[in-house]
Order: C-alpha cells, then structure tokens, then sequence
C-alpha cells in the first residue's frame, strides 16, 4: 500500500466523521499497523538473502507485538478461488481457533443485519472507485460475544479494471468501544445528577479558569452556560459582592486551600438571593492542585430565616435588658447560656466571661443554699420554685424564681434590698408614730399630774407652819416634777405634739447668735466653726425649737468627743427630687433649708442607726443620757414639715442634717444654680468606681451605665487597684472617702493618679465639703459630691469633671 492509499484512507475517515474521537484515531493506528503488515509482508517475498532474512525476522516480531497490543489481524479475499484468509488474530477476534479459514458466507455471516449490507455497499464502492475502504460494524463471534471492529479493506484491480483480491486488517474495538460508552454513561449520569441536586455544581482548571457550570446555574440566571464560563460567572454576583468574591477566590487559589463564601447572586426574576458558594481542591500524587470542584446552593430563604431570628433575638434582648429583673438560662449541663444586662450589673461580671461556664464552679458560695435545692428541684422536678435569698457574699437580698423549661431552667432575679431597706424604714416610721402617739397620750396624761405636784408643792411652800425640813423636801418635790415636765416636753416634742410657733427664720443669723452659747456649753477643749452659706432664703420653723434642737446635736457631739474635737455647722440649700423622695417615703419633694451638725467623734455603730431615733435610746453608758434628745430633734423635724438624716464613720465621726421648709414666698430661683441646671443626656468614658455601700454602689452604677460610661464597681480600695490593673484606660476615679480594708479613697487616688498620671478623680461622702477640708482629710481644690445625692447631682458632677479634665488636656 502506498503513500496515495494512506492519504485516501485518511480521506475517507475524514469524510465519515465530524469530529475527532476514540474510533477514528484507532482507524488510523490500524491503517498504519496494516501499511507495516504490508510492509512487512512485501519484504519478506522479496527477500533471498540471510542478512535481509535477519531484518525480516526482526520487522516481524514488531508488527507480531503490534497485533498482539492492538488485537489487529489481517484478512485477504481472492475473488478467482472465493477463498478467505484469516490471520490468526481475525480468527480470535471471530471466536475461532488460530488456523481457522472461514468460507466466503461463514466470513459474511458473522456480521449483525444491517452491518452486513452496509460493508457489501462499500466494497463495492472501493472497487468502483478503485480507493482503500474503512468500516466501524458489529459481529457476532462463534464465542457467543457480540464484537465492535474497525475493518479497512484495499481492492487490488486489474488492468481491464476486475477485480483481483481484497486485503486489509480487522481491529478489535470492543474495549475502546465499551470504555467510550462507559465514559458517555459516566458523562451522562453526571450531568443528570447536576441537573437534579438542588444546588449548581462547577469546576475550574489548576489555574481557577471556570471550564464547566451546571445547566441549575443557567436555570436560576436565565443565562447559558457557554455565557458563563471563564470570569463571566462575576456578572452574576450583587456589585457590592463581586470584589470581596475575587478577593476570596484569589486567597484560596493562592494557599491552594478550600474556599466558602456567601454572596447575593441575580435571579432570572431581577432579584439578587443569598448562595453559599464553595469549592474543595482536586490534588495529584504530589499534592499540587490539578482542578477545583466547586458547589453554589439557594440559601436565601435560611438567610432570611436566620435574620428573622436574629432580629427575634435582638428585640428579646432589648425587652429583657429594659427590665429590672436580673434573667439567667441554665442548661441541663448546669452551663449559662444566656444573661441579660441586669445580672452583669447584679454579679458585677460581664456576661462574655460567664456564659458557657458552669454555674456551680463561677458560684462554688451557692453550694449548699436554698438556692441549689431550687435549682435542682426546678431541673428535676419540672416545677416552678420560688424563694427569698439573703446572699451574704453580696450583702443583697433577692426573690428568685427557677421554671424549668426543656433547655434547663430560666431564673428571674429580683433584688429586693433596696425595697427592704424601704420597708424596714416605713416600718419604723410607723413603729415611731405609733410611739409618739402613745407617748404623746403619757404624756398629756402626765402633765396633767405634775400639774397638780407643781401645784401641791407651792402651796405646801406657802404654808408658814411646816418645819424647814419639810420646807425643803417640798422644794425637792416641786424640783423633780420640773424634770418631769421637761421630760415630758421632750415626750410631747418626739410625739409632734409641742406647741410652735413657727415664723420667717434667718438661720444664719441665728446661728452667729447661738455660737456663742454653745462654744460656752461644749467647753475649750471642742473648736466651734460654721460654714454659712451666702444669700440663704429664710426657713419656715420655730427659732427657739429649732436652737432647741441644734444644742440636743451638739450636746451628743460633744458626748462623743471626751478628748476633745471640732464641731462644724454649716448651713446651705438643697432640693430633694422624687429619685431621693423614692428613698425617705416621708419626705416630699422641694427645696429645703439645710442645717448640717458634724462632728469628728467615734461614730455610730451601723447596728445602732436604725434605732437612733426611738425614744429612750442611747448608746451612752447608764445614767448619762435619758434617750430623749434625738427623738426630740426627729420629732421637731417632722413637725415643722421638714426631714432630718444622719451618716456615721466609726472613727472618724458623725453628721447631722436638718432640712427645714422654706418660708412661704420664697421665690423659686433661690434653688441652687446646679440643681436646676439639666444634666447631660448621654455620657462617654470609662469609670472606675469605689464604694462600699452596696446600695449606693448598685444605684451608681447603674445610672452611669444608662447613661453610657462604661463602669467597673469595686467594694474597696484594694479590689479597685486590681481592676484598675486590668483595663486599658480610665477617664474618671470616683471613689468614697472612708472605705474599709485601710485604704481611704484619698490613698487609692494616690495610687491610681501615679498608675495613671493626669486620672482625674471625683469623691463622695456623707461628710460635706467644709467638714473634709477642715479635717485635712482632703487637698483644697478637690472634687467632692456629698452624700446622699441624687441621679442628677451624680451625672452633673461626673460630666463636670470629666468634661474638665478633658479641657486641661487640650
């Protein structure tokens, strides 16, 4: 076969196929293994010598190991004898044994109907057209197997154009055939299983070259697939997405590391939906990246869902931070879950370092309680509990209720201690009316007997007939009734029921008058100052009652003073607002005159200051008080429609304050400038809070933080320095003056101002301002926001501060 025959085969392949495949390249390898046969075959009828014998042997054994791997046989058909030569490998392929030489309808009967008519056609148009034919068909060997076969013929023409011989090769194409079906099976039991998921599937080459998308993609965009291969897949994407998507891609493609992302991706509707877009690399034995496999599924309506509940969850923050009850979630594994704002404030904690945590290991103090046997009960028995908790680590009294639920159990919090405290001063309040009106009855009913003693004593005196001693326990008599009458003015005093006289009062004046008397009474060894303040409107009260009650707290300062001290009275204008009235249920709100008695004493027991008030109560030793002057000053003040207060340091002394009713008339703007002045709306900053009060703690904290700072509470000065060790910044130190564990708030602003230069610090204290300088407890020129003070007073003198320090800065 020459070069021409090639090239015509070739034609012929070219013509009967559109496109390259798996069939036509073996037609080429067997037409190219036929021109070697031949080859081999011209060679070996030429040869007559041993050299050429040699290469024949070796040509041989090639084209031998070509049949072999191709299972390629050659075939010849002579038309003078009719007879058919079959290679040993055509006789395997057919299912015969080597050596088998069929006839001419044995050869023709192997092929499938169809087939057999289709290869007669073409013979005959090789022979008509004197060109090599080349044909795919289906037979069915003596095996019982069905074969697919390439067979090439090339008729061999005489010169009068008759046909001589026919000869070619056969090749056996059942395994390439079988492995093109299983690979179009594959191919489209792939796309059917794209086309199904409910999700697009895509792949790109090593590089990130998109090279295949699903048709779900081109369903869902309305676009064809051809459209968005390549980088084209971007003009899907919402614009805001697109550079963070490349952004992504671009990392992942560099690290060679899977890569997931959501975006909005269009819709054939207009509409942009959330996918969630994701790839995993295909590696080779050498772990370099050889195709990405990648996924795009419709998560929009999750995505919806999910910020439905998002926004559930934030409106269920909002509703349970905005209530006054502390809420806290335990799971089954006794782990919190979930705390709103008002336990951080109650547990002094922030919820990051609390929830996930187990309950019992971050509150080992509740082991053991009533609160644990709730606990366990709600969890185990399925019920609600309910209980009151005296928490003595927190000093804080609590109604708790625990309601199973199937997370765990819910616990509502509720501190009652302020609504105790209330209670217990409500109580006494009306323990003290009740008191007073049956004192006030005592004492009524005694007046009327020492009446008629004071009246038999001067009448026995007028009698000139009585001996002198009798003379004289009749002066005795009349001398105790007088103690009685004024015990019982006292009596009559506590019980609101003295005669006043009340008028326009200068209060200033009449202390610059009064000084003098008590200087006198309270001896050398106590200094007398007074701290008057300028323009004091006139009070609505009883002058000599009112120096009455002045000398009684100034006769108990000096009790507690046997080795001397100072006596401060100072005198100034407040207005008490319903915040402060909220506290003291029996006082209404105003401005009021205010007198204030201090006094650098040993203090008052803590235990000893619910008591203070009540008649016939003293905390002097036997024989040295008779309990009835505080309980006359209580009893003038609520009398006059005015309220009286005391705070106490052991140690360091005690302060009286009176708060009188203004005169009528008194004009509105004598309230005080910073009374009246609006406190800020909103704050910024963080606070470093010290105080030991726990209510005066709570009540500052929380009304700092709702109005923005961010506040870190301790109960001591010690506590404050460990905190402060902690945080990054701090724009504000406000701190008690006296607080326990031998630290006053003087010495932790000394540490906190060299920790952190240029802190400035706000203090607070029962005291006032006069009494602290006075003292020499405090430097001039120090902030200090007296005690008790209300919400505004607190967010004025903060801003004040803040704002001041921040002005010096700049």
């Amino acid at each position: 076969m020459g070069t021409a025959a090639v090239a015509g085969m070739v034609a012929v392949i070219a013509m009967t196929t559109d496109q390259p495949s798996l069939i036509s390249i073996l037609a080429v390898v067997a037409m190219l293994i036929a021109l070697i046969i031949a080859a081999a075959s011209a060679r070996s009828r030429r040869a007559d010598t041993a050299p050429q014998r040699t290469s024949d042997t070796r040509a041989m054994g090639a084209v031998d190991a070509a049949r072999r791997v191709s299972r390629i046989g050659t075939w010849s058909y002579d038309y003078d004898t009719q007879a058919v030569t079959w290679s040993d490998e055509v006789a395997d392929i057919h299912g015969r044994p080597a050596g088998h030489q069929p006839t001419d309808d044995e050869s023709v009967a192997y092929f499938i109907e169809g087939d057999r008519e289709r290869l007669t056609a073409a013979i005959s148009s090789a022979i008509e057209r004197v060109e090599p034919f080349i044909e795919e068909c289906e037979i069915d060997a003596a095996d019982g197997a069905r074969r697919s076969i390439l067979i090439i013929g090339e008729p061999v023409i005489d010169d009068s154009g008759r046909p001589l011989r026919l000869h070619g090769t056969i090749q056996d194409l059942t395994a390439w055939r079988e492995a093109e079906w299983s690979a179009e099976s594959q191919r489209r039991r792939f796309t059917q299983l794209t086309s199904a998921l409910p999700l697009a599937v895509w792949s790109a080459d090593a590089d990130g070259v998109v090279d295949y998308i699903s048709e779900a993609l081109a369903d869902y965009s309305g676009r064809n697939v051809e459209d968005l291969l390549g980088d084209d897949w971007l003009t899907l994407l919402h614009p805001d997405d697109r550079e963070m998507m490349k952004e992504r891609w671009a990392t992942a493609l560099a690290a060679q590391s899977p890569y997931e992302a959501e975006c909005r991706v269009r819709h054939h509707q207009g509409d942009y939906r959330w996918h969630s877009v994701s790839a995993k690399p295909e590696y080779d034995d050498q772990g370099h990246v050889t195709r990405w496999w990648g996924s795009s599924i419709d998560i929009h309506h999750a995505r919806t869902l999910e910020e439905k509940a998002m926004q559930l969850a934030r409106d269920r923050d909002v509703i349970l931070d905005s209530i006054s009850d502390g809420v806290l979630v335990i799971d089954k594994d006794w782990r919190i879950s979930y705390m709103n704002d008002r336990v951080q404030e109650m547990s002094g904690r922030a919820r990051e370092s609390l929830v996930g945590k187990e309950w019992w290991a971050e509150y080992p103090d509740m082991l053991g309680t009533p609160v644990q046997e709730a606990y366990e009960a709600a969890m185990t028995a399925g019920a609600p509990q309910f209980l009151t908790f005296y928490d003595e680590a927190r000093s804080r009294w609590f109604e708790i209720t625990a309601t199973p639920s199937s997370l765990g159990i819910t616990v509502f919090f509720r501190d009652i201690t302020h609504a105790r405290e209330l209670g217990e001063r409500l109580e006494q309040a009306q323990r003290l009316e009740s008191v007073g009106r049956l004192t006030g009855g005592i004492a009524h009913d005694f007046n009327n007997l020492l009446t008629v003693v004071i009246g038999g004593a001067d009448a026995v005196s007028l009698d000139d007939g009585i001996s002198p001693g009798s003379r004289d326990m009749v002066a005795l008599v009349r001398q105790a009734a007088e103690r009685g009458a004024e015990l019982t003015g006292r009596l009559l005093a506590f019980a609101r029921r003295q005669p006043l006289a009340p008028q326009h009062t200068d209060i200033n004046s009449l202390l610059e008058g009064f000084e003098p008397l008590l200087r006198r009474t309270l001896g050398d060894e106590i200094t007398v100052e007074t701290a008057l303040a300028p323009e004091l409107p006139a009070a609505h009260v009883d002058p000599s009652q009112f120096e009455s009650a002045v000398l009684n707290l100034a006769i108990n300062a000096r009790d507690a003073m046997p080795e001397g001290g100072s006596l401060i009275l100072e005198t100034e204008l407040r207005h008490l607002d319903e915040a402060y009235v909220t506290s003291h249920a029996e006082v209404t709100p105003g401005s009021y005159v205010v007198v204030t008695v201090t006094d650098s004493g040993t203090g008052i027991a803590p235990e000893a200051l619910d008591q203070l008030f009540d008649p016939f109560f003293t905390t002097k030793p036997v024989g040295h008080g008779s309990g009835m002057g505080l309980a006359m000053v209580w009893g003038f003040a609520r009398q006059t429609g005015g309220h009286v207060t005391v705070y106490s340091e052991v140690g360091h002394g005690t302060s009286f304050r009176l708060y009188l009713p203004l005169a009528p008339g008194t004009p509105a703007t004598a309230v005080p400038k910073r009374d009246t002045d609006a406190a800020p709306a909103r704050g910024s900053g963080v606070i470093l809070l010290a105080e030991d009060d726990p209510l005066v703690r709570a009540f500052a904290t929380g009304h700092l933080r709702s109005l923005g700072y961010d506040v870190v509470a301790s109960s001591t000065g010690p506590e404050a320095l460990e905190q402060l060790a902690q945080m990054d910044t701090v724009d504000l130190l406000f701190t008690d003056v006296i607080m326990p564990e031998g630290m006053t708030g003087r010495d932790l602003a000394e540490r906190v101002v060299a920790a952190r230069p240029g802190t400035p610090v706000l203090y607070a204290s029962g005291y006032t301002e006069n009494v602290i300088m006075h003292n020499g407890k405090l430097d001039e020129g120090v902030a200090l926001l007296a005690k008790p003070y209300s919400a505004q007073e607190l967010a004025v003198r903060v801003h004040e501060q803040m704002f001041e320090a921040a002005r010096e800065d700049t």
